[in-house]
């Protein structure tokens, strides 16, 4: 009789002695984690009706094509953001505003806070220097619940163009979130103090990949040469 290997035997013996044996489970790798990076980059694209910034036409009422990037390490950050502009003026030689930015976000006692600086860049547009305006910032918010208030100091340390040189913007925001998700928001700035100012509000709401918005904003001059302005832009953005 031709003798059986020690496992078999064995594995026979305790098959008849204690009935059908479990095999040993099996041992499956589970790969670590990957640890997220610190080092994040972000993209966003919009399509607006109307570029309006702080309450004031920069397309000439034209569709604008708008977007840009952002990368971000531990607070810090700096980006760059470009539109298609259009002033209608005699003297127009950009079609392109492109802006520099760089900070640092944080948060102290609940209270958010961003503080850095801009430059704007219409390319061609002066002859002697092509950055139009430099502005260092400081913005605080605080959220609760479904609510956000905001206020943010601008303050134009340079510029190419002696009218807005050293001159100041104070802004305020508000938001909520309401039924079905949409947000309402408000916001009211200062120009160089109370006397030149504009405003907005706002609807918004997120359709999958895409914020999807609604907004009526305007601008008062103390200037009676200056022209009052009024607009109802329509937009859709996303980010990626």
């Amino acid at each position: 009789m031709r003798k059986l290997g020690l496992s078999l035997v064995v594995a026979t013996s305790i098959a008849f002695a204690g009935g059908i044996v479990e095999e040993e489970p099996k041992v499956v790798y589970t790969p670590p984690p990957v640890e997220k990076s610190d080092i994040e980059i972000s993209a966003n694209m919009t399509l607006a009706s109307k570029y309006i910034w702080r309450g004031q036409d920069q397309n000439n009422k034209g569709i604008a094509i708008q977007g840009g990037i952002d990368l971000s390490y531990k607070g810090f950050y700096i980006g760059t953001w470009a539109s298609n502009v259009d002033f209608d003026t005699a003297t127009k030689t950009s079609s392109i505003e492109i802006d520099i930015y760089g900070g640092y976000k944080g948060e102290v006692a609940g209270i958010g806070f961003d503080i850095g600086a801009i430059a704007y860049f219409f390319p061609n547009t002066y002859v002697d220097m092509d950055n139009t305006m430099t502005e260092i910032y400081l913005g605080v918010s605080k959220e609760i619940g479904n609510f956000s208030v905001g206020a943010t100091y601008s303050y134009a340390m340079m510029s190419a163009n002696p009218a807005i040189d050293e001159t100041y913007n104070l802004q305020f925001d508000a938001s909520v979130k309401t039924v079905g998700d949409i947000t309402l928001a408000g916001s009211y700035g200062m120009i160089d103090g109370a006397d030149d100012y504009y405003y907005a509000i706002s609807a918004s709401k997120t359709v999958g990949k895409f914020d999807l918005a609604l907004t009526y904003t305007g601008v008062e001059w103390d200037n009676p040469l200056a022209t009052d302005e009024d607009h109802i832009v329509a937009s859709i953005s996303t980010s990626f």
